[in-house]
């Protein structure tokens, strides 16, 4: 009797990296999104949420395809620091990242960050 094995959609097949992990964009101003996506589309399948409304819809409709979430600003009632409160506790699983994060961490997901603050050296 042959044993098989199936393959899950988060296995890692051929280059070692993790198949299709998603990072959404949570931004209302469009200037902003639109750099986000272009600097993370480089390496990820990206998506976008201009509500907290529409992330935790994508969330509940994705699951664990979605590794981080990146909050540049938030639409709606929610502010920023809560939004990444409520993920952390209701999505462990997540990276979360907003503008108030650690430094080295915000320049990764607001690189114009970085370029600002040598200009300004």
């Amino acid at each position: 009797m042959a044993t098989t094995m199936t393959k899950t959609s988060r296995w890692p097949c051929g280059t070692g990296q993790w198949n299709n992990t998603k990072v959404v964009i949570v931004a209302r101003d469009a200037r902003t999104r639109d750099h986000l996506v272009r600097s993370w589309s480089e390496q990820f399948d990206v998506g976008i949420a201009l509500t907290p409304l529409e992330l935790i819809q994508t969330l509940e409709t994705e699951g664990l395809r979605i590794s981080t979430v990146v909050i540049a600003d938030v639409a709606g009632s929610a502010e920023a620091p809560e939004l990444a409160s409520f993920l952390d506790e209701y999505y462990p699983w997540l990276r979360v990242i907003t503008e108030a994060t650690s430094s080295a961490t915000a320049t990764e997901a607001f690189p114009e960050r970085e370029q600002q603050s040598h200009a300004a050296s």
